[in-house]
């Protein structure tokens, strides 16, 4: 019986730091690792498309046409790979047919190989034109199966889209599981599903998010995929909220305290629970995470051997908040309209801004450089009073 080798595409030039680390990393540092990379044995390096060319010219002054050129001779045995969004090209609304011809004619006569093409809907109809283009331009174009979950999204008819996709000429299949949400047992059926359908190659790419992806590359490949698209994995940790925190402190302690839902209405010691928060603000949580992380990635210092730079922690989710305790409800009834208006009306675009450290801001409260998303404010009335809350992306005051 023969085997079919499983081939490994190396993600790390662009989905890898796209994922971990903003799209930041420059032509430069990534000229350190190319020529090693190149001498590996992948399948190819996926190097281009998606976020790299928005930050490359927003953030890093670079031309994107440059950088794939400088990396095709840099890695010049590996074929190398581009994410492009269908119809969406590398930006976020459609183009016309001949603006998507024109960008992918240019990717090929710059040395792209193959262009894993998608729609973030799975709409087909989305990613016909670019699939012409680069098979006119004679690349690999290689279609792409969105892997979500709804009641709709059943394995039967991703499958279904994974026949399409090959009825539309590609010469491979990609199941693109964005979010890391594919279970290892539904990345067998579907991939069992397609082999039994499809005669062109089928590719799986997944992210740790969940933890799931090394199960599920390894259910994939006994189910029959031939390709899988890899980075090196991220360390997520989920540190405790600061309520739930001081709950257990107490408890440990010995101390009484009153908690009702969110809040705490009453402690015994106000200065012991204070000094535990205190102590949680203290906390090297740099420290303690890369000591977890060499126990739980012993080989992370091995695959950052060519880069000279530590393991980067940075915070996903956060809310800064200050508690303070009223003596009585009528102390607190008194300043309510005062701290409501000072919520509303002082927090104001530029405070907000400046207190989550979104760049520098000018005399006039004025930001510098392109604000990365809007600041959104929310009213919201509960039983126990009114809430306030200013958050950008998941980080919130």
């Amino acid at each position: 019986m023969s085997t079919i080798p499983v081939v490994f595409n190396n993600t790390v030039l662009r989905d890898g730091h796209q994922s971990l680390a903003a799209t930041r990393m420059s032509t430069k540092q990534m000229a350190t690792v190319a020529p090693e990379l190149d001498t590996m044995g992948f399948g190819s390096l996926e190097t281009w498309g998606g976020a790299t060319i928005d930050a490359g010219v927003r953030y890093l002054a670079e031309f994107p046409f440059n950088r794939l050129d400088a990396l095709k001779r840099l890695a010049p045995k590996t074929p190398q790979t581009m994410l492009l969004r269908g119809q969406n090209i590398v930006q976020y609304t459609n183009f016309p047919d001949d603006v998507v011809e024109a960008f992918v004619a240019a990717a090929a006569r710059h040395g792209m190989d193959i262009f894993r093409v998608f729609d973030a809907l799975n709409d087909l109809r989305n990613i016909e034109t670019a699939i012409r283009a680069v098979k006119k331009a004679g690349k690999h174009a290689q279609g792409t199966v969105c892997y979500t979950t709804s009641p709709v999204h059943t394995p039967d008819m991703l499958i279904e889209l994974g026949t399409r996709i090959e009825a539309m000429g590609c010469d491979s299949i990609c199941i693109k599981d964005m979010a890391g949400l594919l279970p290892p047992y539904v990345a067998y059926q579907i991939v069992r599903g397609l082999k039994a359908r499809v005669k062109i190659p089928v590719i799986v790419h997944t992210h740790e998010t969940a933890g799931f992806g090394a199960a599920a590359y390894y259910a994939a490949v006994e189910a029959g995929a031939q390709l899988s698209s890899h980075l090196g994995n991220g360390a997520h940790a989920v540190l405790p909220r600061h309520r739930n925190y001081i709950q257990k402190q107490l408890a440990t302690d010995g101390q009484a305290y009153l908690k009702e839902g969110n809040c705490f209405p009453w402690l015994a010691d106000v200065s012991a629970a204070q000094q535990r928060l205190r102590d949680q603000l203290r906390t090297d949580w740099p420290g303690l995470l890369n000591r977890l992380t060499r126990e739980t990635c012993p080989d992370l210092a091995t695959v950052l051997a060519p880069l000279t730079f530590p393991y980067y922690w940075s915070a996903d989710e956060t809310e800064w908040a200050t508690d303070v305790m009223f003596r009585s409800p009528a102390e607190l009834a008194e300043l309510a309209p005062a701290l409501l208006r000072h919520a509303l009306l002082v927090s104001n675009s530029p405070a907000v801004l400046r207190y989550l450290g979104k760049g520098q801001l000018t005399a006039a409260g004025k930001r510098r450089g392109v604000l990365p998303r809007e600041i959104l404010s929310d009213y919201w009335r509960r039983v126990e009073g009114v809430r306030v809350k200013h958050w950008i992306n998941r980080n919130s005051v």
